[in-house]
């Protein structure tokens, strides 16, 4: 496709023109971003997305990933010295929470970030893994379920 001359001006023109406004625009939040860390396998079904109750529970609450929502998905199968180098590799992307499953996962991300909120799944005993203070007051950055804790089971 061949620009005419004429037609360069009037882009060039309207270009110029929309810049202040641009600069006057309301800045526009960034997406929220949702890092999360699990132990084992990416998925290999092409549909593991719409099975995930994670993602079915965050659609549900009105987050759609992708319109709303972005999420840095972090797959880890070996020792713990390589799930602490992807939980640093989730605080460097600058997530808004991080959700953690199992214990060697969350005990990484807690060496990793003292800010960033860190939502902890399927932790047996919390508190006797060094994760939390208490059940009732997590304290510092950390919350979520334990895994088997069963007076938790209804919550």
């Amino acid at each position: 496709m061949q620009v005419r001359p004429v037609g360069l001006i009037v882009l060039l023109t309207f270009s110029l023109s929309v810049i202040p406004l641009a600069a006057k625009a309301p800045q526009v939040r960034p997406m929220p971003k949702i890092g999360v860390l699990m132990l084992g396998s990416p998925p290999t079904s092409p549909d593991w997305k719409e099975r995930s109750l994670f993602l079915q529970e965050l659609r549900s609450l009105g987050w759609l990933e992708g319109r709303n929502v972005t999420v840095e998905y972090r797959w880890v199968q070996g020792g713990e010295g390589r799930l602490y180098d992807v939980a640093v590799e989730l605080v460097q992307l600058h997530v808004d929470v991080i959700v953690a499953s199992a214990t060697l996962a969350v005990q990484a991300v807690k060496r990793a970030t003292s800010t960033i909120p860190i939502v902890m799944l399927y932790v047996d005993d919390p508190v006797a893994e060094g994760i939390v203070a208490s059940l009732a007051q997590p304290g510092g950055n950390i919350t979520g379920v334990g895994g088997f804790v069963s007076e938790l089971s209804g919550k």
